[in-house]
């Protein structure tokens, strides 16, 4: 059986290969961008704005958690002013996008962004996406454990391992700590969230809830009859994915 197109392009390439390819484009202008880049630039958070005929592209940013810094929130700012028409999109996956960025542009954009400590790495592709949590997370009445650390920990295992950069399909983690549905643990790929163990003496552990999306065949996750430790949850996601 012959590989789609899309998979076609990926096995010809690495997506995360493509950086020389957007650096040479930014060089030469729109018209150069072979037909196949399009797509390898996905995986940089770089998606052809439509209509597709005209020469511009929306920029996606990966923020673990929905946390940002006071200096990051600035620069986005500044970004959006002098780049994005005045307009930055908060995004259903606590990401931020940008439109209107011209390939001329968008290196200049990325390293800035990289000084600062975002990366858009990830954003776009069949690739692990932004990890998302509860926007009260660490401030959640009887939460059971602030996670932003381990969602950090996580976002740099999916970062760093190329294995992970070609999955069949993008795949969609949300941890949180708290006891609410506020991550929304049950649309997504794999959900993590806390619960007492023990709610006397206050033993924390976390349950993990796996095989949720939204696409052209919606269904809620599973809860699986496991109840994890703090230091098992990258291990269990990282197997979930695996699978």
């Amino acid at each position: 059986m012959a590989l789609i197109k899309e998979e076609q392009i990926k096995a010809g390439k690495n997506p995360l290969d493509a950086w020389e390819d957007l650096l040479r484009a930014a060089r030469e202008g729109f018209g150069s961008i072979r037909p196949e880049d399009f797509l390898r630039f996905k995986w940089f958070g770089i998606y052809q704005q439509r209509p597709k005929t005209e020469p511009y592209f929306m920029l996606r940013l990966k923020i673990p958690g929905g946390r940002l810094s006071a200096e990051q929130t600035r620069l986005i700012a500044v970004i959006a002013e002098k780049q994005g028409h005045g307009i930055a999109d908060i995004t259903t996956r606590q990401s931020i996008q940008f439109h209107w960025l011209t390939i001329e542009t968008i290196p200049g954009v990325l390293e800035k962004l990289n000084l600062a400590g975002i990366t858009t790495i990830g954003c776009g592709g069949d690739i692990a996406r932004n990890i998302t949590s509860s926007p009260l997370a660490g401030l959640e009445p009887d939460e059971v454990d602030d996670l932003q650390d381990v969602i950090l920990a996580l976002q740099d295992e999916f970062s760093k391992n190329r294995k992970f950069a070609n999955l069949p399909r993008k795949f969609k983690v949300s941890i949180t700590g708290g006891l609410t549905d506020s991550a929304q643990p049950g649309i997504n790929d794999a959900g993590i969230y806390g619960f007492w163990k023990d709610p006397e003496k206050k033993v924390p552990a976390f349950a993990i809830r796996v095989g949720g999306g939204l696409s052209s065949d919606p269904m809620f996750a599973r809860t699986l009859p496991v109840a994890l430790k703090r230091e098992e949850i990258i291990p269990a996601v990282l197997a979930a994915l695996e699978l």
